[in-house]
């Protein structure tokens, strides 16, 4: 199962990507093992390698450094603690940044229905994006809003309130698997049950889709875990993130 959400998240991660080639934001991927090394853009959250798996050596992390130092970014490395890859990559210079859970639930199109509070937002994605980045507490940016329109590129959903969006989440179909992400709610719009609604709906598209595993990742311990926990997710396991910074003049050293 893990090959299978990390071959998943790897796909989605080369989607991204391309998605941002066409939007001219000077994007690139590179293959990775088994996974993918995407660049968009200095600090954002897409710029990493994924799903790579147990199979990394010393000369694949020769050709990820080069791709992320050549761009002037560190290189990051998002890895499933069942690769055991901790011992290996800090010998190689990387450090532990932190972790999120990757829950996971079968899905049964039996018992699946949408949730008729959820809207499909492909045709308000700047509302969609700008509420992304208010749910997560970010000062909304030029940045934002097209790291936004990346990740609107696959199913963005939203629930309204009041002319506004209060919630926001996407999901991606990558062959059976769903990918349920950018979970965000308004500070002032918590409590209402709005995130557990998107994900009930997003169970159902999955369904619809005919995907038959869903997949998300979570803080441990966050609010939004504990909302998939009730919606039936289980504990699959955890994603460890690796990084190698960027030294001045190490760029220019690689290119070399």
């Amino acid at each position: 199962m893990v090959q299978r959400i990390e071959q998943a998240f790897a796909a989605l991660g080369a989607r991204f990507a391309d998605t941002g080639l066409r939007l001219g934001c000077g994007a690139a991927r590179q293959s990775a093992g088994a996974g993918w090394a995407t660049f968009l853009g200095v600090g954002s959250p897409l710029t990493h390698v994924v799903g790579a798996n147990g199979q990394l050596t010393r000369e694949h992390l020769d050709v990820l450094e080069k791709f992320f130092f050549e761009r002037g970014a560190d290189a990051v490395m998002e890895v499933a603690d069942v690769w055991q890859l901790e011992p290996w990559l800090t010998g190689q210079g990387y450090e532990l940044a932190g972790s999120e859970q990757v829950l996971e639930t079968a899905v049964d199109p039996a018992s699946q229905a949408p949730d008729p509070l959820v809207s499909n937002c492909s045709g308000n994605i700047d509302d969609w994006a700008l509420a992304v980045q208010l749910g997560f507490g970010m000062e909304p940016s030029a940045a934002g809003q097209l790291l936004g329109q990346i990740l609107a590129s696959e199913t963005p959903l939203g629930i309204w309130k009041q002319g506004r969006l209060a919630a926001s989440a996407a999901l991606a179909v990558v062959g059976e698997v769903g990918y349920c992400f950018a979970d965000s709610t308004l500070v002032a719009e918590r409590g209402q049950g709005f995130q557990q609604a998107l994900i009930r709906h997003r169970l159902w598209l999955t369904a619809l889709a005919g995907a038959n595993l869903c997949v998300a990742e979570t803080l441990p311990g966050s609010g939004s875990e504990r909302n998939y926990l009730r919606c039936g997710f289980n504990k699959a396991f955890m994603r460890q993130t690796y990084v190698k910074h960027l030294v001045v003049g190490d760029a220019a050293v690689r290119k070399a």
